[in-house]
């Protein structure tokens, strides 16, 4: 098996897992997913991937379409489980992020579409970050560490080019921000100990 290829299932393993987790905790009710976010991620998800297979792909890709199943299942769960904040932040977001999937297929460019996921990616996780702010703690840290792990992973499991290297860091930078949000606001939920 070559280096991309185990890495980007190693990779593909840890973002499961952390999904996996985080499907647990909805169950649970320990974490409240945004819909917006999810349906956001969901969709760019399939996106990427299909910008992936346009622009001569490494193995490194297979573990992003292991993925988009669990991405598939949270954004469903999302639906029945999460914050329906309907609100014009949300619908600015979602409009935001069709017009950078839109730039994609109107362009008919890789590197262009790259660039959009990039930015939709960054646009997704606006709600999410929105409600960390009203709701502190609501996330699930673990989810967001191990899917920060796994973005690093695949980093280096692509080629060192800008089209293989962008979305991985830009979701390596988005997942530790809020797995780091979410422990700093639930520390500061926590009452004072004398």
């Amino acid at each position: 098996m070559d280096k991309a290829l185990f890495l980007g299932f190693a990779s593909a393993a840890f973002m499961v897992t952390a999904h996996v987790v985080y499907i647990r905790a909805i169950i649970q009710k320990t974490a409240v997913p945004n819909k917006a976010t999810w349906l956001i991620i969901a969709f760019n998800t399939y996106i990427y991937i299909a910008n992936q297979f346009a622009s001569d792909i490494n193995n490194a890709i297979w573990g992003v379409v292991l993925t988009s199943v669990t991405v598939s299942i949270i954004a469903s769960l999302s639906l029945k489980y999460g914050t329906s904040s309907v609100n014009k932040f949300d619908l600015v977001v979602v409009v935001i992020a069709l017009i950078g999937v839109a730039a994609w297929w109107a362009l008919d460019d890789p590197r262009a579409s790259v660039i959009a996921s990039a930015i939709t990616s960054i646009i997704s996780v606006l709600p999410t970050l929105n409600k960390l702010r009203s709701q502190p703690g609501s996330e699930d840290t673990p989810t967001f560490f191990l899917a920060g792990v796994a973005m690093v992973i695949q980093l280096v499991a692509v080629e060192p080019e800008f089209d293989f290297v962008l979305v991985p860091a830009t979701w390596m930078v988005l997942n530790f921000s809020i797995a780091y949000l979410n422990t700093r606001d639930s520390r500061l939920r926590e009452p004072a100990r004398d």
